[in-house]
């Protein structure tokens, strides 16, 4: 009998270890886990500000969705994308941050400040974001907004050897509208 019962706990732990591991662990995947996503002008994707998007489909959803709006909108221009993934490899969607026009500077606030200290410049328009998920949409935004000077033009996940997301390596070029 206790041979079984510990069978029993055994495959319970083992069962509800499983259950954790498939829940979604991606903030950014749903619009509900953040207090900083703004009503979004594309849909179901949602929206970080200065141009910054998160559309928490992949494979072909995702390439159906991203046609959609293309098609409905053909004055947006795509300016860098980076694939979203958890540590175990599993995709949650994609960031794509379309070209807004941006003549003014962000004031930002504390929250905002604080993610965009955390940003390394390398030097060269190489900058890391070292944060993932809604942060890096947080991140992004406030300092595309902080930086009109400045436009995107490459974005790359920093994924370690065993797939764990580290954050964002982005290439910013000189603002042609900005600095003519």
């Amino acid at each position: 009998m206790k041979k079984f019962f510990g069978i029993g706990i055994v495959a319970i732990i083992l069962l509800a270890a499983l259950c954790i591991g498939c829940t979604d662990k991606s903030p950014a995947n749903s619009p509900a886990n953040s207090n900083n996503v703004l009503a979004s002008p594309l849909g179901g994707a949602p929206y970080y500000g200065n141009g910054v998007y998160y559309f928490p489909f992949t494979d072909a959803n995702f390439g159906n969705q991203l046609a959609g709006v293309l098609k409905q909108r053909v004055e947006l221009k795509i300016l860098a994308s980076a694939l979203d993934v958890e540590g175990s490899g599993v995709e949650h969607g994609y960031w794509i941050i379309f070209q807004e026009n941006r003549t003014s500077l962000l004031e930002p606030n504390d929250a905002q400040r604080e993610l965009i200290e955390s940003v390394v410049a390398y030097g060269g328009g190489v900058y890391y974001f070292p944060v993932t998920d809604e942060r890096f949409g947080q991140s992004l935004s406030a300092f595309i907004g902080t930086h009109p000077d400045l436009s995107l033009s490459s974005l790359d996940l920093d994924v370690e050897d065993i797939g764990i997301e580290r954050g964002y390596w982005a290439v910013f070029q000189p603002n042609a509208e900005i600095n003519a």
